[in-house]
């Protein structure tokens, strides 16, 4: 499930929260948000930049969309994790994709709808 960009500003943001969140470098942050965006590095996300119709961000998506979308990121975080068993080791995969919210323009805002049913705490 690719999630495709006209620029890489909201891709290379949610690498800075990441960077910051598991105090990893910032080269292994754009290739973990990379991989859980749906791309196999950071570099081919930048080559596919506008090529595709930007995908909807979070905020746009409805609750199943987007519950679709952020089982899917965390099974790709989860892999990342696995590869670095001591980045994020006392922390969940969900927990931290709850905090990141690589696919959403204002991921502060609505981490709270992560877990939820209600499709208003979506929005």
């Amino acid at each position: 499930m690719r999630i495709n960009f006209n620029t890489a500003s909201i891709p290379r943001e949610a690498a800075k929260r990441l960077k910051k969140q598991l105090s990893i470098k910032h080269s292994k942050a754009l290739e973990w948000t990379a991989f859980v965006l749906g791309y196999r590095n950071w570099y081919e996300l930048c080559a596919q930049l506008g090529h595709e119709t930007a995908s909807a961000l979070d905020e746009s998506c409805g609750p199943d969309e987007l519950k679709l979308r952020l089982e899917y990121q965390e099974s790709r975080l989860l892999t990342c994790l696995a590869r670095e068993p001591d980045v994020g080791a006392s922390v969940s995969a969900g927990s931290i994709l709850a905090e990141w919210r690589p696919s959403a323009a204002r991921p502060r805002k609505h981490a709270k709808g992560l877990n939820s049913t209600d499709p208003a705490d979506s929005r």
